[in-house]
């Protein structure tokens, strides 16, 4: 056994004499919201990693030489003062309250830190630890920000969502690839990361900024958030290596911009209500798309998209003919919910669409479902169906959610074999399938 999961028991030394010699070299989860109190039966474990969420009376005392990756996930700890373990390189403390890192002194391996949502205020021990590399204090407004300056070996670090008000220290960590400096709620001088051409991944979004003109000099850019910031994409030109970019909710209207970017193969552009899509068309490299909520009443230019993997057209609310899909061969997920679709018809050619998601489409039609054999993964959540029966011929669905119909008989569903996953919640009375299905799925929600 190399992973032992106990989620909601009661943890004691009797449990572990039986199941710690199942665990070998890897990790054990404990998930729980009893009331865990000591880790001291665990040092017997030769595990790697640890990971512990919602045990909000724990006492963090544990002595192990083996660990070297720890996560104490929202379980109400004040201190780690009595944490040793001297080869640990991972720490996560993220929601606890700690009052000191002190004693991470006695970690000096530690190269990833996670101390979001901590309410730390001193972080200056970290200027000791010379392994660092990642470090993430997001949400800590009453940290001291200025102990960051002498952290200049870190490779990526989250400062979003803290009191930071100068940002020009930043200049000064030469090997920085990763940088979220999101939702800070007041001016910053974000002409500051102009000289910071190292950066692979850049998180400004929430920031209010209507101008992004010193991303130009960032041309190294492999991946990009601007969401909730109203702007202008002619900054981006310059971004030739960009892969991925997120620009949700910018008030975007052209986009013919991105046209010039040949590398970008993953875009999310949604809840830019005023958009205009018709450059998408020559953007034949995406792989992933996400137009959620963009009231696009045309696709026409989708046609050209051959090689698009994913897609996300949800809640444009407006009626319109999914022809132009039919030409996506590549297409493996494809989200149309609450799209006002009733015909999928123009579906049937994607032979390599895996899951799909029509949920809360009040005049679906899924009696043309049968020749989608194919799919692996199903959604029809609230779309009014009483008959099931075209269901019977999808016999490689793992996943299925038909919550909220008015579903008369779940005879169908018995020949589906494969399913392992299946969610009916509200969906009419119960027949013998289910109980019948009950004895072969892992999970029924």
């Amino acid at each position: 056994m190399n992973q032992l999961y106990l989620p909601q028991n009661q943890y004691d030394k009797q449990m572990f004499q039986t199941y710690g010699p199942l665990i070998k070299d890897d990790s054990l989860d404990l998930v729980s919201d009893k009331e865990l109190v000591s880790l001291e039966f665990l040092e017997q474990l030769q595990m790697t990693k640890l990971v512990i969420q919602y045990c909000d009376k724990i006492n963090p005392k544990l002595q192990s030489n083996f660990i070297v990756d720890l996560m104490i996930d929202q379980c109400d700890i004040t201190n780690i003062d009595q944490l040793t373990l001297p080869n640990l390189q991972a720490l996560n403390l993220c929601g606890n309250q700690i009052q000191s890192l002190q004693s991470l002194q006695g970690m000096p391996l530690i190269q990833m830190l996670d101390i979001s949502y901590t309410y730390i205020q001193d972080i200056s021990i970290l200027s000791q630890l010379s392994h660092l590399k990642e470090l993430n204090i997001k949400g800590n407004e009453q940290t001291n920000i200025n102990d960051l300056q002498e952290l200049i070996h870190l490779t990526k670090l989250n400062i979003s969502e803290t009191s930071l008000s100068d940002i020009s220290f930043l200049k000064k960590m030469l090997h920085l690839q990763e940088l979220d400096i999101s939702t800070f709620g007041h001016e910053i001088d974000f002409s500051e990361l102009n000289s910071m051409t190292n950066l692979t991944k850049l998180n400004i979004s929430n920031n209010q900024l209507q101008n992004i003109d010193f991303i130009t000099y960032l041309t190294n850019l492999l991946e990009l958030d601007i969401s909730n910031n109203t702007i202008c994409l002619e900054g981006l030109r310059s971004l030739v290596n960009l892969t991925k970019l997120t620009a949700v909710s910018c008030d975007i209207i052209d986009i013919s911009v991105l046209k010039e970017l040949k590398y970008l193969n993953e875009l999310n552009l949604s809840k830019n209500f005023n958009i205009n899509i018709e450059p998408i068309n020559e953007m034949t490299q995406l792989q992933n798309l996400n137009l959620n909520l963009c009231y696009v009443s045309d696709i026409t230019h989708f046609s050209s998209l051959t090689n698009l993997k994913q897609l996300v057209f949800s809640r444009n609310l407006i009626k319109i003919c999914l022809n132009p899909l039919q030409s996506l061969s590549s297409l493996i997920q494809l989200n149309l919910n609450n799209s006002q679709i009733s015909e999928i018809k123009y579906l049937y050619q994607l032979k390599e669409l895996r899951d799909l998601d029509l949920s809360y489409n009040s005049n679906l039609v899924i009696s043309q479902l049968h020749k989608m054999n194919y799919l692996v993964k199903l959604n029809i959540v609230c779309n009014h169906i009483c008959d099931i029966s075209a269901l019977r011929h999808m016999t490689n669905l793992e996943q299925l959610n038909i919550s909220y119909n008015r579903i008369i008989y779940l005879g169908p569903l018995q020949n589906l074999k494969k399913l392992k996953v299946l969610n009916l919640e509200y969906s009419g009375g119960p027949s013998k399938c289910f109980f019948e299905l009950g004895r072969r799925m892992k999970f029924i929600i």
